[in-house]
């Protein structure tokens, strides 16, 4: 889709008078409701179900496969049974557990009721937790010494056939015995990090693999060898636990650099195991004192495992606590996880994900090049012209180590650039290699040298950044991303030894390295399939730009120091708290507000999308990272989480609150439509959340759910930057404009549709709108008997007394509700350029604010800027029903003195953020007078 424009939502105002949907032309590619309720409502006499709920089955059959999640009743035990629904929760204690307390996780103390947890790695929700690099470390370490019980057979298969009497062909399939061990524990194991604690399993399966080394090391015969061997394959699945979790624990901006660390120590207990294992065997006269080695290890590993590897919660507990902070009573419905669960899901994700198939495929590819490489290294060596022993040849692996141990810098280089980058970069380098190898790696050694180096340090970069890419797909689904990632790799290196071997000793090296080429070219062509910021469901295409670098920053000149204003530290979040603070360190304003757009009943998503852009932390709490948190309206219908997503507003809200920042909620048009009993887009998994169809038409107008749409929501909202305008929705009058001079339009307007040029009820504003609003509103709730929904039952319409103001009139469209009205409006997102960017300035002047800002018009892939950045529009359809990216709009304002006094300098930035990667959509720096400062 070309940035710019924007794709009608399937919903328009329903008329009284016609069973047909009213409003603004439809794109019915993106209606996927559109369509049955049309021909539903044209047979609705036929309907016999008393409330509605048949019908409305029938109009949604077919339709519920477009949400990817099956239905979640949850419902306060009062609604209907002693009628408390009709009360707001004004205080913390009504509102179940304290958002500021979370009561979900239990502290443990003990690993199994036996082993005592230090206290410093026992998990204390009130404390934030801090990856440290020792921790890191100490995961690299690990992964070096369990992976490496994988290899330590390859160099010892001659040893082995002499000890145990046997023939080479026996002996040859110990290490194809043990790798199939390791892809069986790799299905089946490693995926439980989503399931259970990650720390008693990682103790669990350490102590397992210590066990069966020491079992290897006793083996008494060739087959007791295999059968051990096979099972500690299967249980060497620590670094594929370690590598997600490590990424869980790791803040967002070092992920990269974490993730590099852990698997530049997979690859070292690779290379350490063939180059020294043999070494071990030669000096002390025993194959059995590698794998004593080894148990020595990995019980160094487990004992630094126990004492610094953090007890987090499982993600099961994170969802429950979640749910718990969103207000659900039946918390236990929170987890409907289960082992059966995440081995279907993997196998979905497999066929589902175009982000996950396209790592995939470039994963096995690169381990294609790598595994030939390695294998027919021997074969090049020990031939003319060189001749080299079998111990010359095992210091190369020593070269490989030296690419490995550029980890910290490939990481550093991933966390800065989008994963897409770093994936073209690491191909570049591992086609390069081949080509040096074809071209002189039978002709002079450094030929060889220099494509060993490289191509270690090509397939570290290519991992780290396709792992990163695959990792943003979904937080919860980490572990089981990463084992369909790691058997696709395995599959790589099964077809690279065996093509790789075939091709050698059939043309030789010069058509091994070609075919090496081959599959990095066909690498290069599957990430080109998917330009660098497709949305998660593009299966090819190139859109939303080519932004290359993650969060670009501007970073101005402090009398004493560099400041970053473009972001905002956690520091400098709790400076915002004292304005003295502030002053003192040159700062005189800075403002970060976030926004969101349409919800749609997806409560996953709107965590998932708070959490990547800072404005809860990883519990689901108020990080204070912003100093507002908007949501432009829409948070139900097309989704199941209406009553959680509304309770979660109003915790997250005195969260907020009570840190000095605030939530600032809409009312859109499918919250009017559900009061006007249009409920085209209800599904009925939803109503049974609230029950039945009587207790949510109760819920939304009498109970908690619609006093809260009286109490805290607008229709449209002006939200200064500045104090010295005002309070938030501070009327703007254009006479006092002069007193802030170039001030006076520091502020932003949020509304669910936008504010029409033609719309004759704009001034004053944001006071005319709302007023408006809140009447309608009132008039709505406040029917002794709501309408009966539509479809089965035939649409009311507006009830009796409703203003022209308030309705929408088909031959006078400038009403709220009409299709020129704040709630419908998309005039801004799909007018032609020329007549937009021609109208806006009006506006803007008008309603004393310096970008509109709107959701209801969804464009998929990213947020539109049109204008210059005067219209941001947001929704990009972020619920599992449309399957959009996920988004969020970044409002960062910042003032400081400048030279001349009087003046100041006014740094202006809209931050567009997604799973992967940020676009400065707005980067305003001016100088202004400001005196009255």
């Amino acid at each position: 889709m070309v940035a710019g424009t924007s794709t009608s939502s399937s919903s328009t105002p329903a008329s009284a008078n016609s069973t047909a949907p009213a409003g603004p032309a439809v794109d019915n590619r993106e209606s996927p409701l559109l369509a049955t309720t049309v021909t539903v409502t044209a047979n609705s006499d036929d309907a016999t179900s008393k409330d509605g709920r048949d019908h409305l089955q029938s109009e949604n059959e077919g339709t519920q496969s477009k949400s990817s999640r099956s239905a979640s009743p949850t419902v306060e035990d009062g609604v209907e049974r002693d009628g408390n629904c009709d009360m707001i929760p004004q205080q913390q204690e009504q509102l179940g557990p304290s958002p500021l307390t979370p009561t979900s996780f239990r502290r443990r103390t003990h690993d199994f009721k036996l082993i005592p947890i230090p206290r410093k790695q026992q998990h204390d929700p009130r404390q934030d937790f801090h990856f440290t690099l020792k921790l890191n470390i100490v995961f690299g370490f690990v992964s070096t010494t369990t992976v490496a019980n994988l290899y330590y057979c390859q160099p010892l298969l001659v040893d082995l056939a002499n000890f145990f009497n046997t023939n080479y062909s026996t002996v040859s399939t110990i290490p194809t015995v043990t790798q199939a061990g390791y892809a069986l524990g790799i299905l089946f194991i490693s995926p439980l990090g989503d399931l259970v604690r990650r720390r008693p399993l990682l103790l669990i399966v350490l102590s397992l693999c210590i066990a069966l080394t020491i079992g290897v090391a006793l083996s008494p015969n060739v087959v007791a060898f295999k059968v051990l061997s096979f099972f500690l394959g299967v249980v060497t699945v620590t670094p594929q636990i370690l590598i997600p979790y490590a990424v869980d624990l790791a803040p967002p901006e070092r992920r990269a650099s974490v993730m590099a660390i852990v698997i530049s120590g997979l690859l070292l207990g690779i290379i350490i195991a063939r180059a020294v294992g043999g070494v071990i065997a030669d000096v002390t006269g025993s194959w059995r004192n590698v794998y004593w080695v080894g148990v020595g290890l990995q019980s160094l590993a487990m004992l630094l495992l126990w004492w610094v590897l953090p007890d987090r919660p499982s993600k099961i507990e994170q969802a429950m606590h979640e749910a718990e902070n969103a207000g659900t009573t039946d918390v236990g419905k929170a987890k409907p996880l289960t082992y059966w669960g995440i081995l279907i899901t993997m196998a979905k994700l497999a066929v589902t994900e175009p982000i996950l198939i396209q790592g995939c495929l470039i994963g096995c590819a690169m381990q294609i090049i790598f595994s030939g490489f390695w294998v027919t290294l021997t074969f090049l060596l020990t031939d003319a012209p060189y001749h080299f022993s079998t111990l010359k040849i095992g210091l190369f692996g020593l070269i490989g180590a030296l690419g490995v141990m550029t980890a910290p810098f490939v990481g550093r280089l991933i966390d800065r650039l989008v994963p897409w980058v770093g994936i073209f970069v690491a191909l570049l380098i591992l086609i390069v290699s081949q080509v040096v190898l074809a071209i002189g790696g039978g002709i002079n050694i450094a030929a060889i040298i220099i494509s060993c180096f490289f191509l270690d340090v090509g397939l570290q970069m290519c991992q780290v950044a396709t792992v990163s890419k695959i990792y943003g797909i979904d937080p919860a689904l980490r572990s089981r991303l990463n084992a369909v990632f790691v058997v696709a790799m395995f599959v790589g290196q099964v077809v690279g030894s065996a093509v790789g071997s075939k091709i050698f000793l059939t043309s030789g090296w010069r058509a091994s390295a070609a075919t090496a080429v081959g599959f990095g070219v066909f690498a290069l062509l599957v990430l080109f399939a998917r330009g660098p910021h497709c949305g998660r469901y593009t299966w090819f295409g190139w859109e939303g730009g080519a932004s290359f670098t993650k969060k670009p920053r501007l970073v101005v000149q402090d009398e004493e120091k560099d400041v970053p204003i473009a972001g905002r530290s956690e520091s400098q979040a709790q400076a915002h708290q004292d304005p003295e603070k502030i002053i003192g360190e040159g700062l005189e304003a800075q403002r970060t507000v976030v926004a969101v757009g349409d919800i749609h009943g997806d409560l996953p998503n709107l965590l998932a999308v708070l959490k990547m852009s800072g404005v809860v932390n990883e519990n689901g709490e108020w990080s204070g990272m912003a100093d507002y948190f908007v949501q432009t309206g829409d948070s139900l219908d097309r989704g199941d989480d209406t009553i959680k997503i509304y309770r979660y507003y109003e915790n997250l809200r005195l969260q907020a609150q009570a840190r000095g920042g605030d939530l600032r909620t809409h009312l859109g048009n499918h919250e009017i439509m559900n009061l006007l009993g249009d409920w085209r887009y209800v599904w009925p998994s939803e109503i049974d959340t609230f029950e039945s169809v009587k207790a949510r038409q109760a819920l939304i107008s009498t109970g908690w759910i619609g006093q809260a749409w009286r109490t805290n929501y607008s229709i449209t909202t002006r939200l200064p930057l500045h104090p010295a305008l005002g309070s938030i929705n501070t009327d703007y009058e254009e006479s006092s404009a002069g007193l802030f001079q170039d001030l006076s339009h520091a502020a932003l307007s949020f509304c669910h549709g936008g504010l029409a040029p033609t719309y004759s009820k704009l001034t004053p504003y944001p006071r005319a709108i709302n007023d408006i609003g809140n009447k309608l509103v009132a008039r709505l709730q406040d029917r002794k008997v709501p309408p009966s929904p539509h479809p089965p039952h035939p649409y009311e319409g507006m009830p009796v007394g409703t203003t022209d103001d308030e309705q929408a009139a088909p031959f006078n469209s400038q009403e709220l509700y009409g299709e020129n009205g704040p709630l419908w409006y998309r005039g801004w997102a799909l007018g032609e350029d020329h007549t937009v960017c021609g109208a806006v300035d009006d506006v803007l002047k008008e309603t004393g604010v310096k970008r509109l800002v709107m959701g209801h018009t969804p464009d998929f892939e990213h947020i539109v800027s049109r204008c210059d950045g005067k219209i941001i529009i947001i929704d990009t359809g972020i619920t599992h029903a449309y399957g959009g990216v996920l988004s969020a709009a970044k409002f960062t304002y910042s003032m400081w003195p400048s030279d001349v006094k009087g003046r100041w300098i006014v740094q202006d930035m809209v931050t567009a953020i997604y799973p992967d990667w940020e676009e400065v959509l707005v980067n305003e720096v001016d100088e202004i007078q400001a005196d009255f400062l």
